[in-house]
């Protein structure tokens, strides 16, 4: 009996060392799906290459040996055996995934991925790969062929003005230059805002009654700071016309002070600060494209010369400094304009 007992023990420790493990663990790649898409995204295709490309689905089969290594060994969806033999040159740059384990043991496994390449459309897929509005570079001759100017987006300009008053405030003052920043941009194709700020610096030809040191014919300098409604009136491939409307606060130092750490001396008038004028932007640079096209529409840069001029009136709560003065003046302008298909 005990000889039928150690015999059945060994015979089932036989059975559990030699039990077969039938166990498998598919392969794993080295990162995302995502990623091993953007491994081929980044060849440098030609732009036929990317033409042929664009919107396709590409699925891709892959060798992976037991040491992890990939092999491309099918395809399907890509458009010539040149763009195929590029697929394989880098195929081999990619890390190796973890093989596959059967039992415990590495063995050679098959491994596939889908995916699309990026097109200006929304592109449909079966896989987790989606693009929805995906950047890509687009040329000045592509951008005159195929799209039309449809507003004036962005605008930064710089002007530099003469300036000289009206009325009372004319009778203190000579003529001077002021200094104009407007950021802004329209929301349709004509109509805009921005915020706008300028400095104007003017001699004297008499100091102000409540100066009280009278005689001092030292400069006058103002600053305003505020908003402005904008209306394009004409727009063309070079030139856009449009009038604009201030709204803002203004300070005009009327006098200075006497030390710059005591306020002995000095006079200030405040309040509202209005005006209207024309801009002109005269583009003489080449429109450069930004690179992305987002739901059909594409945006690009340019330079251009401002020509502005038009009239301003200040209500600063003392008859001397209320007063109109007109201006005329050139600057530059850094605009970006939003295009859409024809």
């Amino acid at each position: 009996m005990k000889k039928l007992i150690a015999f059945l023990v060994f015979f089932c420790s036989f059975l559990t060392v030699h039990a077969q493990d039938t166990t498998y663990v598919p392969a794993e790649p080295p990162f995302s799906v995502t990623r091993m898409a953007l491994h081929y995204y980044s060849i440098k295709w030609t732009d036929e290459q990317w033409k042929a490309l664009a919107g396709q689905e590409v699925e891709l089969v892959y060798l992976i040996d037991k040491v992890g290594e990939p092999f491309l060994q099918a395809s399907r969806g890509l458009p010539d055996q040149s763009v195929q033999d590029s697929f394989s040159i880098a195929t081999g740059s990619l890390p190796y995934f973890t093989p596959a384990r059967q039992g415990g043991v590495f063995v050679e496994s098959i491994y596939s991925i889908r995916f699309s390449f990026p097109a200006y459309q929304r592109v449909a897929s079966r896989d987790s790969i989606l693009f929805f509005n995906y950047f890509v570079p687009i040329s000045r001759e592509e951008l005159a062929e195929k799209y039309v100017k449809d507003y004036n987006a962005v605008f930064l300009d710089f002007n530099l003005n003469f300036l000289n008053h009206l009325g009372t405030p004319g009778s203190y003052l000579k003529s001077g230059v002021g200094f104009d920043v407007y950021i802004g941009g329209n929301w349709n194709p004509h109509w805009g805002a921005a915020l706008a700020m300028g400095v104007e610096f003017n001699g004297k030809q008499r100091s102000f009654p409540d100066d009280p040191i009278p005689g001092r014919l030292d400069a006058a300098s103002g600053v305003w700071v505020g908003g402005l409604v904008n209306h394009d009136l004409k727009m063309t491939d070079r030139g856009l016309l449009s009038v604009r409307g201030e709204l803002a606060y203004g300070a005009l130092n009327a006098a200075n002070r006497i030390d710059p750490d005591l306020e002995e001396g000095w006079v200030q008038y405040r309040g509202l600060h209005t005006g209207v004028h024309f801009n002109f932007a005269w583009r003489f640079s080449r429109f450069s494209p930004n690179p992305g096209i987002i739901d059909e529409h594409v945006t690009a840069r340019y330079s251009a010369v401002n020509f502005t001029g038009g009239l301003r009136y200040r209500y600063y709560g003392n008859k001397e400094g209320t007063g109109a003065h007109f201006f005329i003046g050139v600057g530059y302008r850094l605009g970006r304009d939003d295009f859409r298909r024809r």
